[in-house]
């Protein structure tokens, strides 16, 4: 049911009718398809004597007194529903309009307007009329517009897929009306939604650039139901979209430049700063620099916005300002002391600095505490009530985990090890302490304990044998020392059934077939790991090692140079390093 479209000859209204509510006395037979009469009279005056000027007008009269019964329709101060009675009225006049004037283009869009606007809610008698109205006046924006929206509505499937067929009817029928509106801003959303879901990155993004060049739209109610009641149909709406096309597409400096300044004028703007998050994360280290002093501007306007901070933090880490990094997040502390996501963030970048006993001091600082989801703010809903996190992210378990993964990165194995078993002891939860044992498992590995590494795993899946991580991590740690391939292929293969898309999962599958020799099967797999997160340096370098297997030595060092630009360790870049300086002529 589709409410609040307009007559393409009345009266723009900015508020949209409610649905109307059947009428009082129903009809006790089925209303005659307008659409097959009028087909068949327009068909019948084709090629012969004009219609006479005096038909032609009283056509149009009708025409205009279907508006005032339309109108009707609408609720008034005194009513609290639509005058059910105006619909047949309206309806009658329309079809005695053409039946003195079968090539009267406007009375068919308005009919097919009505269909949907009344019971009873015929699509396929709306697309027959606008159809009709086409035929007659290709250039009608009403009926161009009422075709792409119900072939937009025809084209998506119950199951959430596009329909094929329908999709090309609805991307042909909003070129026109763009074509007839080059500003409107429904058209070029719909096409650039469309063009996404059909892997056209490059007219998705020439329709985003034509969406934020548009009108503000006074119709905003189809796109609504169709995309959901959040859907920002203004132009404005359209460059975080723009940004996210720009960074899907690899143009990760200018989806950069976009989207810092969609923050910085927006800093509350949570889709933005998360697909800056994104961009950041995937760009090179240059790329990344664009965004340091307009991150640094939003940050002083917003100082309690966590994700910018931590974005802000993230760039300044990359291009070697730890200082600067580390003034961010104790300035921000130092407004809000008892914000544990900034405690964490600055223990990571202490971490990240080799700062190890300076990063574990502050998390042990908590140990013991009575933490107050309180004292962790994340967000406000509409009624500017605090809506906090889960304060069980900063218990003694989770706060011995951290210390645990800080010990491991600085490869002192003991007291990770250590800092895992009061993780164990502080909680009798079964979950929680099948994620201790994972994290104990990556520390032993980590630490060259492999066969500790491999017990622990082992024994969580003869717990649980479907866990998907302890499946992916045994068969990668197996392949990482080449042994057992065989096996470890099958358990990564388990872990990859059950969440196809983890591209995590997906590079062990790809590094397993590597090993293996079968190289078309592993860069099949990366690339595809790549699709879902291109931000990962381990998947990229992999993907350059698959590439100079193959002998492909240009495409090996581009792959190698793109996780060089991503990699935050100190063994990872000297590796990297030596794979690049191996590529160059002596």
């Amino acid at each position: 049911m589709l409410i609040g479209w307009q007559t393409n000859f009345a009266q723009t209204s900015s508020e949209p009718p409610p649905p109307p509510k059947p009428a009082r006395t129903p009809l006790t037979s089925p209303l005659p398809k307008i659409s097959v009469a009028a087909a068949r009279n327009l068909e019948q005056i084709t090629g012969k004597t004009p219609i006479s000027r005096e038909r032609r007008e009283q056509a149009y009269a009708k025409l205009l007194e279907s508006q005032r019964y339309i109108w009707g329709m609408r609720p008034s101060r005194r009513a609290s529903s639509p005058a059910a009675n105006n619909v047949l009225l309206a309806r009658q006049s329309l079809q005695k309009a053409v039946e003195l004037n079968p090539a009267l283009a406007e009375a068919y869009t308005a009919l097919a307007e009505l269909t949907l606007l009344a019971p009873p809610y015929d699509l396929e008698e709306a697309v027959a009329l606008a159809d009709l109205a086409v035929k007659i006046a290709p250039g009608n924006f009403g009926a161009r517009r009422i075709l792409a929206r119900l072939y937009t509505i025809k084209s998506r499937g119950s199951n959430g897929t596009l329909d094929p067929g329908w999709t090309q009817k609805a991307i042909s029928e909003w070129k026109e009306v763009a074509r007839l509106d080059p500003r409107n801003a429904e058209a070029f959303a719909f096409l650039s939604d469309f063009y996404a879901r059909t892997k056209m990155p490059a007219e998705r993004i020439d329709a985003l650039r034509k969406w934020m060049a548009s009108a503000t739209p006074l119709d905003p109610y189809f796109y609504g139901r169709v995309m959901g009641e959040r859907a920002d149909l203004s132009p404005e709406g359209a460059t975080v979209k723009y940004g996210q096309a720009l960074l899907e597409s690899g143009e990760m400096r200018e989806a950069i430049k976009v989207l810092s300044r969609t923050v910085a004028d927006n800093s509350d703007n949570e889709e933005a700063v998360e697909q800056l998050r994104r961009a950041v994360e995937s760009a090179d280290t240059d790329a990344a620099t664009i965004v340091l002093p307009i991150l640094q501007q939003a940050v002083y306007a917003n100082p309690e916005n966590v994700s910018l901070i931590e974005i802000l933090t993230k760039v300044q880490m990359r291009t070697g300002k730890q200082p600067e990094a580390l003034q961010t997040v104790r300035s921000a502390r130092a407004r809000s002391k008892d914000n544990y996501l900034l405690l964490r963030l600055e223990a990571k970048i202490l971490g990240d600095s080799g700062k190890t006993d300076e990063a574990v001091a502050l998390i042990k600082s908590l140990i013991g505490k009575k933490t107050s989801a309180r004292s962790v703010p994340e967000a406000a809903d509409g009624n500017d009530n605090q809506i906090v996190l889960d304060s069980l992210m900063f218990d003694d378990f989770s706060n011995y985990l951290y210390i645990a993964n800080l010990y491991s990165q600085a490869r002192r194995g003991k007291e990770a090890v250590e800092a895992v078993n009061l993780a164990l002891a502080a909680t009798q939860n079964p979950e929680r302490k099948e994620i201790a044992r994972l994290t104990l498992a990556t520390v032993q590995q980590t630490n060259g304990d492999f066969s500790g590494a491999e017990e622990t795993l082992r024994g969580i899946l003869a717990n649980t044998p479907r866990n998907p991580i302890a499946l992916n991590n045994l068969g990668y740690f197996l392949t990482e020392r080449d042994e057992k391939l065989g096996e470890a292929l099958k358990l990564i293969e388990q872990a990859v059934e059950i969440d196809p898309a983890n591209p995590s999962f997906l590079d062990s599958l790809g590094w397993a077939y590597f090993k293996l020799g079968k190289l078309p099967e592993a860069e099949k797999h990366l690339k595809a790991a790549l699709q879902i997160d291109d931000s990962s340096s381990t998947i990229h370098e992999h993907l350059g090692d698959v590439y100079r297997k193959q002998g492909k030595s240009d495409a090996a060092k581009a792959a190698w140079q793109k996780a060089l630009t991503l990699a935050s360790e100190t063994d990872e870049i000297t590796r990297l390093k030596a794979k690049l300086d191996a590529t160059n002529p002596k």
